[in-house]
């Protein structure tokens, strides 16, 4: 049994409050979308799918969108869920 396995309500509680932080805090981005990436690699597919939608709504920004890109995070582990943002 992983240790995480009883965590995941509160990998769930940080990957959106990482979110809402991201959505409104500019001066966040670099270290903030750096932990969101971080997410994308979770064992839970929740929290990965989470992390697709708040990437994606940030990428609409140009400039959030170089950073993710720049960072290069691996994207094919996500299967269909990874594709907007792949996409992207």
């Amino acid at each position: 049994m992983s240790c995480f396995t009883d965590k995941k309500p509160t990998r769930l509680f940080a990957t959106h409050q990482l979110g809402r932080l991201l959505q409104t805090t500019p001066v966040l981005d670099d270290w903030g979308l750096q932990l969101m990436i971080t997410q994308l690699y979770d064992t839970a597919i929740e929290i990965c799918d989470l992390a697709v939608m708040y990437l994606e709504e940030v990428c609409t920004d140009e400039t959030k969108l170089q950073k993710v890109v720049a960072m290069r995070p691996a994207l094919e582990h996500l299967g269909d869920i990874g594709h907007p943002l792949f996409m992207r």
